[in-house]
């Protein structure tokens, strides 16, 4: 993904449960209902919902099987 020119990584998605390795859903149940949490270089974690127009998906992983 993409924001104020700078890449980062969805962690962790309240909607579908997953979460890569070193996050989990559990960790962030009673902080966030809804959205994803993206791991943004140079800022950090940050909690996104609904739609953003300045999110631009660059990548889509494959899913395990």
């Amino acid at each position: 993904m993409l924001w104020g020119g700078r890449e980062g990584q969805v962690v962790l998605s309240v909607e579908t449960g997953e979460a890569v390795e070193g996050f989990s859903l559990q960790d962030w149940a009673d902080l966030i209902e809804e959205g994803v949490v993206i791991s943004i270089a140079g800022l950090g974690l940050v909690h996104c919902f609904g739609q953003d127009e300045d999110l631009v998906l660059l990548h889509a992983g494959e899913p395990e099987v």
